[in-house]
């Protein structure tokens, strides 16, 4: 027989785990409500400014630091920005390995790195523009530029696109992780004030698994820590970030500084594209939505054309891709008037970019797998048969004629057509 106090005792435990069970369902939703109400600040609108320090790979093999400006606006759908080369260590010269992408040209080594980069994202379409710098190198590591490549993507405005660059910045400042958020599973408060979260959710569309959060609710809801967890690897860290500093601006509260990795951990993770691995400065003047930046990214993206400028289109399916100078405007007819009505995924993406063959490598900054190695997403591949940047041929369907070809084919018909009219015509005279 159990004793009364034995009794007793079990009717005490029971309900104390039933009440921690029922206030941990509680905390666990309020959390979820208050990163939201918090991040709708944001969401109403705001711009931010940093200094962005990266290890950069390039088609050579090696790894150079670089540093960047950034400038980022954001509301609710609408986001630009725009990020400029500040400073780079200068690659040296170096032989080509077996295993090497690139080859010698005249004994000279060549090379693309990243100087300037739009990002837009507005009801039309989301893309970007790429300006990158072509450097040939001596064996005496003499630098020098030998022209630029022009680049622009484009996406329906709500696929997945180059979303790797917005997050860059949105959840190092500890922002924006509710979206991705479905049920918050546990609440530990920590001695520092801060509480520590683990929540089911994804990475991105197509991408569920596991986050790991440290919050901290006296900076406004600010998330320090961040760790995804694949559920197809939930022991191995997918994507990381830490950020520390306080700058209040008004209503909002951001850190000073910030480490991220898209994927894979910070310390020991692999940087598998230029997207990865980073670290972030922010200014402490957190701005109103910049209309003037936004527009500027627009039409960087949308619609100035550059000479020499390659279009990859992923609206379509499959993408297009075309030069608007070479096809008298009609690829550009074809690739802004023709829009897919099945925007892609995370995942359709990164299968669509394989139905293209091209000597100019557009490579999926979305790509989420930790698992699959992903090529420098900053600096185009350059073809080291030619002492100059080779031009991108379009990629048309196979019906569809250049415009030099479909006048030949013309006159040739309307020549064929003449003969048969006088033979025919001859013949019934006769």
């Amino acid at each position: 027989m159990m004793s009364f106090s034995q009794y007793c005792l079990v009717i005490c435990a029971t309900a104390c785990l039933c009440l921690d069970t029922d206030a941990l369902a509680q905390d666990g939703a309020e959390v979820l409500d208050n990163l939201k109400r918090y991040d709708s600040i944001y969401e109403s609108g705001f711009t931010v400014s940093a200094t962005r320090k990266n290890l950069e790979h390039l088609i050579t093999g090696q790894a150079i630091n670089v540093e960047r400006r950034w400038r980022l606006a954001f509301e609710g759908d609408r986001c630009g920005y725009l990020r400029e080369l500040i400073e780079y260590e200068k690659p040296k010269f170096r032989e080509p390995q077996e295993g090497d992408r690139y080859g010698l040209l005249d004994g000279w080594m060549y090379t693309t790195l990243r100087r300037r980069q739009w990002g837009y994202w507005g009801s039309d379409a989301s893309g970007m523009h790429c300006e990158d710098m072509s450097l040939k190198i001596s064996p005496e590591n003499e630098i020098v530029q030998i022209g630029t490549i022009y680049n622009s993507i484009l996406f329906g405005p709500k696929d997945a696109g180059p979303n790797v660059a917005k997050r860059t910045v949105l959840w190092s400042l500890g922002r924006f992780f509710s979206q991705n958020i479905d049920e918050v599973t546990l609440v530990k408060p920590s001695t520092d004030g801060r509480l520590t979260v683990s929540a089911l959710g994804s990475k991105g569309k197509g991408w569920p698994g596991r986050w790991e959060l440290e919050i901290e609710p006296a900076a406004a809801w600010m998330v320090r820590e961040a760790r995804f967890y694949h559920d197809i690897r939930p022991d191995a860290i997918n994507c990381e970030m830490k950020n520390s500093g306080t700058t209040w601006s008004d209503p909002y509260c951001i850190p000073q500084y910030a480490q991220f990795n898209y994927g894979s951990s910070i310390k020991g993770g692999r940087a598998r594209a230029e997207e990865d691995l980073s670290e972030l400065t922010f200014d402490s003047a957190i701005e109103q939505f910049d209309e003037k930046l936004y527009e500027a990214a627009r039409q960087a993206v949308i619609e100035k054309r550059p000479p020499k400028l390659t279009i990859t289109d992923f609206r379509m399916s499959p993408p297009l891709i075309f030069q608007p100078d070479e096809l008298s405007g009609i690829a550009s007819d074809i690739a802004l008037e023709n829009i897919s009505a099945n925007a892609l995924s995370d995942e359709g993406f990164a299968g669509a970019k394989k139905v293209v063959a091209r000597p100019t490598e557009i490579h999926d900054l979305n790509a989420d797998s930790a698992d699959t190695p992903r090529p420098d997403a900053n600096s185009a591949v350059v073809s080291v048969n030619q002492p100059a940047i080779v031009s991108t041929v379009a990629q048309r369907p196979w019906y569809r004629l250049s415009l030099k070809w479909a006048v030949v084919v013309l006159i040739l018909a309307g020549v064929t057509a003449g003969c048969a009219c006088i033979f025919l015509f001859g013949s019934r005279r006769s």
